[in-house]
């Protein structure tokens, strides 16, 4: 009988020599083939497999002589595709276990997730599968799983900050803060009207108008200065008023006064000479003087033969006697 398909090693051994004896040095050596003999010489096939596992490759041929060693690995004692060994220990065979399990069948399958046997980065996920197990980079993080670097989606602008809002990195993650101006949770930023709300540094005497994250501060019409500080303007002083020329300017906080001048009405800005002859507000002598209109004022002149400052008038007696003479 011959098995066929299976040789791995052929060799040529004299007599002196046993076939079987090559075998016992090979692990992987289950089943021999012997040829003929030829000038003292006979062939020794070394198979890997035997008749139990390949029944169909055993074979009638002329002057071979199959042997089955006993083979325990046949039955297959190993699980999970490890490899079995002749011998090696007294239960006969010895299991080369696949990587990722153990046991004397390899019939545990080792967790390395759990004992930490694996070579994950620290910011990376664990996930046992059977016999090995996956590194996955968490959130946040890139790299084949051994090696996880820190992904900066601020930089990348893989982040949801709002277009208000500051992004900061952080390791594995980020934060968004919105900025001064606004209020919210980074993502949402709200303008803040530090006007309605009364949060802004603007004078009492300036106006307040919201902006964009943001106001400005404007001093009043009267005022002048940056908004923060508002100092009143004498538009007296400056000429920067529109009082009438015959009118005089006071200054008010913010504003001025006009008001028109003894001799003058009206409202500051118009200032009209008042008539005091034709409106009996003079205080010529009544009898003897007559009131003439000058712009503001007016003037009293003593009719003669009277003399004085035309309030007061004095009768002139000599002036009369040279009448009466006349």
């Amino acid at each position: 009988m011959y098995l066929q398909g299976h040789t791995f090693l052929n060799l040529s051994i004299g007599a002196g020599k046993s076939c079987e004896t090559e075998c016992l040095y090979r692990r992987e050596c289950v089943a021999i083939n012997i040829g003929p003999a030829i000038n003292d010489m006979r062939v020794c096939e070394l198979c890997n497999s035997d008749h139990i596992q390949h029944p169909n490759d055993l074979k009638r041929r002329e002057g071979w002589t199959y042997k089955g060693t006993q083979n325990i690995c046949a039955y297959k004692p190993c699980l999970n595709n490890a490899k079995c060994f002749l011998g090696y220990t007294d239960k006969g065979f010895l299991c080369e276990c696949k990587s990722g399990y153990t046991g004397e069948h390899c019939e545990t399958e080792i967790d390395e997730c759990r004992d930490g046997s694996h070579d994950c980065h620290i910011n990376a996920n664990c996930t046992n599968i059977p016999g090995s197990y996956n590194c996955t980079c968490r959130s946040g993080y890139q790299g084949n799983g051994s090696i996880c670097k820190d992904i900066d989606e601020c930089e990348k602008r893989s982040h949801d900050c709002h277009k208000n809002a500051n992004c900061t990195n952080i390791p594995g993650s980020y934060n968004c803060t919105c900025r001064p101006g606004y209020t919210g949770n980074g993502s949402i930023c709200n303008d803040i009207d530090e006007c309605e709300k009364g949060s802004h540094d603007c004078h009492v005497n300036a106006n307040c108008t919201n902006t964009p994250g943001s106001y400005n501060c404007t001093c009043r019409p009267g005022y002048t200065a940056n908004g923060s500080i508002c100092k009143d303007i004498d538009e007296c002083e400056k000429g920067s008023h529109d009082c009438h020329k015959n009118a005089n300017c006071t200054n008010a906080a913010g504003s001025y006064n006009c008001t028109c001048r003894p001799g003058y009405t009206g409202n500051g800005s118009i200032c009209k000479d008042v008539d005091e002859c034709a409106h009996n507000l003079h205080d010529c002598n009544d009898t003897h003087a007559n009131c003439t209109n000058i712009p503001g004022s007016y003037s009293c002149v003593c009719n003669p033969p009277y003399y004085g400052d035309g309030k007061t008038c004095i009768l002139n007696t000599r002036e009369l006697s040279v009448r009466n003479i006349k």
